[in-house]
C-alpha cells in the first residue's frame, strides 16, 4: 500500500516506523495483510485488507481449515 510523503515523514518520525529502514528498500510502502489458504495448488481461502487495523478473528482460519 503505498503512502503519501506527508504521513510517512509523520509515521516515521513521530511513530518510528521507519519501512525503509526495516526493508531496506527505498519505498513509502507498507505490506498489506493477506491469508491465503492452498489446498493441492488451488486456492480455498483468501483474506486481503489493506487496512492493517482490520484483522480476521483468531477462529476464522482454524474454522476454514476444517471445512477442507
Amino acid at each position: 500500500m503505498k503512502v503519501h510523503n506527508k504521513n510517512w515523514i509523520k509515521y516515521r518520525d513521530k511513530y518510528k516506523m521507519d519501512v525503509e529502514e526495516w526493508s531496506g528498500e527505498k519505498h513509502h510502502t507498507f505490506p498489506v495483510l493477506a491469508v491465503y489458504v492452498i489446498k493441492n495448488g488451488i486456492l480455498i481461502y483468501n483474506y486481503i485488507k489493506p487496512n492493517y487495523s482490520v484483522r480476521l478473528k483468531s477462529e476464522t482460519v482454524p474454522a476454514k481449515l476444517k471445512t477442507i
